[in-house]
């Protein structure tokens, strides 16, 4: 039997429809003949055809269009691969024949002496000429970066573009990437069209990281890293789809960026060639005919052909025709239901084909092969029903896979036959015995099992079926002990811990634990507890007693500083579908340990950027691996064994959120897992991760979904690495309880770094549900060894306004990274005195619709400028929203997010500060209550970053502190000064108060009204 490749389904659905392909001898001479027919999606221009040719290695074979089969094609051989180049436009189908002689005799195809290259790529496309620096140009690029520091002088010579690497930082862009394009000419790559991207390249080095980045019409950018390894030339191939999932969707591509050698001056690179590629045409190549082949396919008038009407799965289906004279080559094919080709195959008198694992009614037809292996007429017709086999084993399903100890712990589960291809079958036994493993109670009735649970948890109650027949079928369902505590929101949404406020402070991360401050008040490291990256956890449990002293030494610290909350980032913890069962008990432990000192933990569960094992080779083998046994690795499902024995890693850390074989490892991972963190009083909430960048918000709610079926009680949390606009919006369709953001940043120098988080925390607050700042800093953005650290005083006043301006706006509560200094620890201490000292109740505040939304556009373009604008309205008190256009109806002001200026006579409508001051407030709706944060900014912003890296921090001057009341009738008014940590005296007069005389602290301002508003 002669097998050939098949088109995709679609594709095929509609070639069964087609006419047959009967073409007729065309060439003299040939002994035998194959026809390929060539599809395409989209229109091509000279585009290449490859295919794998029956014909023996060394025949002289000719090439042809068989519709115009006078000229031979010109033909590349590479073993039985033949390339072929097709010449013209076409869309739809070619079809070319391919002949050849075992005696010679013909006129062969020209061979070409290299592999060619189509014409259809998109430079050559849309400029009339590929990128390819033949003219000895640079071949349309229009920048260079990161500066003239990182690249000596680029030449072109012989066709081959030649960059000296000077800095760490050197890339070339095709297109206009940044800002606004304005009537620059750039690129439109339409992402639909142009799937494939293949450069030729050498560099000078061994190996280096590259990069490459596309830039959407948005403005909107995502990068692709990945290493080359040699220093010959090479071509490089990038499947674009797989490489940028949910980016590579059919929009245009404004620009297209190669970032060479990162991080390794003092190298040479050379670029040969950059092509964006159309999809290769689709292929089926029919059967091998003889002359002799054709002239009997000609011959058939009629044949007799018997056919059963029904199949079992996994048998075969015979088809043997009955006819006078010789026997051609004959085509039979099966289709399901909905037109779908099931099998096809052709052969001389008669053809056999599967029947199918899956149970189901399938269509056949069956006829005189024609040049493609498909049946022609006269035609036979017919139908089989595939039905299951005999019966193998039992399916469990039950109504639910974990059950609470408390409540309902009954479960229905319910029971069918399947046969060894998991097709149906009915349940025939009258008699089965069941058993349940571990306690609890089975019933067998109505061919329903129920089962009650349990009430203890983490129980694992495998339940077995066996029959008369000693045919079974097992299920497991766990039990899960959640917490006593009741965790939830305030219809304002604030976290509530048994209906009582809970202010998430401090968030440091768990997984480092730090010494007290020293003289200077500068905090370092103490330990790394949960190493990321390929490192092994090290500490073992119980803990040697120097790690568990370090723990202990450190959570006491955050108590004594009023931290409520610190962040664990679960690492290396899922080691492919299944949990690392010491880290857990040591993570366990650390609850424990936080829980007694009055602290709780927001857990990131999976691990993030490319430190998934399912994403990284060297976590699987240093990590996961030595965790499993060559036994239970033969034994590991196809999905679980695709990353562990074969290390089929996805070649994009985006492609986590897509693949299904790691999306279901990912579910069994956190089935071992959230039963235990359910139960523990410690866990405040769930992260998916951390920094997840560009996540699909499908996979948000799947993953919440099934984390839900476990722990409905938990909330969770997402945590975007994208932290500008417009991604808080996007994940309102996340189906999550909170949202978290990053807000690092060196400001800029019309927006200190505090107005940089304020405005982030707006757009967070635009999603529509609780948020809060997550992971944060000035000194912690400022790691590297040759960036220069800020002093102590402004690391702390960036921390204080990353608390104060996020809590103005809604947040519930702040968290950071790890301190840098005892005073930025101590900025979170001051946090609920002051609330208290003030009077101001968070729980029961409802803020206050503003009169003003600031419009943004959905791309990134008016970021910075919208941090401007936010400053300048800082300066004058007024509070307001962010929407996009299409959501910012219901506001009496509407302001540009892409202009920073304030109109003339836009007021604010509650508070307005003095000269060299900055306000911003949280206003109840019913007028009851208000929360100020005064900052002084008499200074100015200044850079305290250094040269090389900026950083614009405001300045406190020596300003006369004041608040202008313009609405509410407010009866207590309080100051609470966080330099010295306590009320203070304020005087009220006709325009509102007046701080004392002398005083330039930043402040917090209670104000308490108790009339109806």
């Amino acid at each position: 039997m002669q097998a050939y490749s098949f088109l995709p389904v679609l594709a095929l659905s509609a070639a069964a429809c087609a006419a047959p392909v009967l073409h007729p001898w065309q060439i003299e001479g040939a002994s035998h003949r194959q026809v390929i027919e060539a599809r395409s999606a989209v229109a091509r221009q000279n585009a290449v055809v490859e295919f794998v040719s029956a014909a023996p290695a060394g025949a002289p074979l000719r090439v042809v269009d068989a519709a115009v089969p006078a000229a031979a094609l010109p033909v590349f051989r590479a073993g039985e691969r033949l390339l072929v180049p097709v010449p013209g436009e076409w869309t739809a189908a070619r079809q070319l024949a391919v002949y050849w002689s075992e005696e010679g005799g013909i006129d062969p195809s020209p061979l070409l002496p290299a592999q060619p290259i189509g014409g259809d790529d998109y430079a050559t496309a849309t400029h009339g000429h590929a990128w390819d620096f033949a003219d000895g140009s640079q071949s349309g690029i229009r920048s260079w970066g990161d500066g003239p520091q990182h690249y000596g002088t680029i030449t072109v010579e012989d066709g081959i573009l030649t960059i000296p690497v000077t800095g760490p930082d050197p890339y070339c862009i095709w297109g206009v990437m940044f800002g606004e394009p304005g009537d620059q000419p750039g690129e439109r790559i339409d992402s639909a069209r142009y799937t494939r991207l293949r450069l030729r390249v050498r560099q000078s080095c061994p190996t280096a990281e590259w990069s490459l980045f596309f830039t959407d019409e948005k403005g909107q950018y995502q990068p692709h890293n990945f290493t080359v390894r040699g220093s010959e030339f090479q071509i490089l191939e990038f499947d674009l789809p797989k490489i940028f999932p949910g980016f590579w969707d059919g929009r245009i591509m404004r620009a297209f960026r190669i970032d060479p050698t990162n991080k390794r001056p003092d190298t040479t690179v050379q670029i040969d060639w950059v092509r964006l590629e159309l999809p290769d045409p689709t292929v089926e190549a029919g059967p091998v005919f003889t002359r002799a082949d054709v002239a009997g396919r000609e011959a058939v008038r009629r044949y007799d052909l018997t056919m059963p009407a029904v199949a079992v799965a996994g048998e075969t289906l015979a088809f043997r025709p009955v006819l006078a004279g010789g026997a051609p080559i004959f085509a039979a094919e099966l289709r399901d239901g909905g037109g779908r080709l099931a099998a096809r195959a052709a052969d001389h008198a008669g053809v056999v084909l599967p029947a199918g694992e899956q149970a189901r009614p399938l269509a056949w037809t069956f006829g005189p092969a024609d040049d493609l292996g498909r049946p022609a007429s006269p035609l036979e017709t017919g139908a089989v029903e595939v039905r299951p086999a005999a019966l193998d084993h039992y399916v469990l399903e039950p109504e639910r896979r974990f059950v609470p100890t408390k409540g309902n712990r009954q479960v229905r589960i319910r029971v069918a036959g399947a046969d060894r291809f998991g097709n149906n079958l009915p349940v025939v036994t009258g008699a089965p015995r069941v058993t349940i493993a571990n306690g609890g109670r089975v019933e067998w009735t109505d061919n329903v099992l129920a089962v009650t649970c349990s009430d203890q948890p983490l129980v694992a109650h495998t339940v077995g079926f066996t029959d008369e027949n000693n045919i079974t079928g097992s299920c497991v369902v766990r039990t899960v002990g959640h917490r006593q505590t009741a965790i939830g929101y305030t219809p304002t949404g604030y976290i509530t811990v048994n209906g009582e406020l809970f202010l998430p402070l401090g968030g440091f991360y768990a997984n480092w634990p730090s010494g007290r401050p020293g003289a200077d008040d500068k905090i370092g490291r103490s330990l790394d507890l949960f190493p990321c990256n390929p490192v092994p956890y090290p500490h073992g449990f119980p803990w040697p007693a120097d790690v568990e002293e370090k723990v202990c030494t450190y959570l006491d610290l955050c108590r004594e500083n009023g931290v409520t909350a610190l962040r664990l980032m679960l690492r290396n913890m899922d080691i492919v579908g299944r949990v690392d069962p010491v880290q857990l008990q040591a993570t366990l432990h650390l609850f424990d340990l936080g829980f007694e000192r009055g602290l709780r933990f927001s857990v990131a569960l999976h691990e993030d950027y490319n430190k998934p094992p399912y994403v990284n080779r060297d976590i699987v083998e240093k990590i996961c691996l030595p965790h499993y046994t060559a036994e239970e690795l033969a034994a590991l499902p196809p999905h679980r064994a695709r990353f562990l024995v074969r290390k089929d890693i996805l070649e994009t850390p985006a492609a986590r959120y897509l693949d299904a074989d790691a999306i279901r490892c990912q579910k069994e991972y956190l089935d071992e897992l959230i039963p235990v963190l359910a139960g523990h009083e410690a866990v405040l909430r769930y992260e998916f991760e951390n920094e997840m960048v560009n996540p699909p918000m499908s996979w948000c709610r799947e993953i919440a979904a099934h984390i839900r079926t476990i722990d409905p009680r938990t909330p969770i949390l997402g945590n975007p690495g994208p932290h500008y606009w417009p991604e808080p919006w996007r994940w309102r369709d996340s189906s999550i309880h909170q949202f978290s953001y990053h807000p690092y940043n060196n400001g800029m120098e019309r927006a200190d770094h505090g107005t940089v988080v304020f405005a982030r925390s707006k757009w967070a607050a635009a999603a529509g549900f609780p948020f809060a700042t997550g992971e944060g800093g000035i000194n912690q953005n400022r790691w590297q060894p040759d960036v220069p650290k800020v002093p102590n005083e402004f690391s702390m006043r960036g921390i204080r306004d990353q608390i104060w301006l996020s809590l103005a706006c809604g947040a519930n509560g702040s968290f950071m990274w790890t301190a840098d200094c005892g005073a930025e620890m101590a900025e979170f201490g001051k946090v609920r005195p002051a609330l208290a000292a003030l009077g101001i109740d968070l729980a029961g505040l409802k803020r206050r619709t503003p009169r003003v939304v600031v419009v943004m556009p959905d791309n990134a373009k008016a970021n910075n400028s919208a941090c401007e604008l936010a400053g300048n309205l800082l300066a004058r008190g007024i509070d307001f929203d962010v929407r996009p256009a299409a959501a910012a109806a219901g506001y009496t002001v509407r302001l540009d997010g892409a202009d920073p200026k304030v109109p003339d006579g836009l007021e604010a409508e509650f508070f307005a500060p003095a000269e060299g001051w900055q306000i911003a407030s949280l206003v109840a709706a019913d007028g009851s209550q208000a929360l100020v944060y005064l900052r002084n900014v008499a200074g100015g912003i200044r850079n305290y970053g250094g040269e090389a890296r900026p950083c614009w921090l405001r300045t406190p001057g020596q300003t006369p502190a004041g608040l202008r009341i313009r609405a509410g009738e407010w009866t207590q008014i309080r100051a609470f000064s966080l330099d010295r940590g306590e009320i203070v005296p304020v005087e009220r007069n006709a325009d509102g108060i007046l701080l004392p005389a002398g005083l330039f602290d930043d402040m917090v301002i209670g104000l308490v009204r108790r009339k109806d508003f």
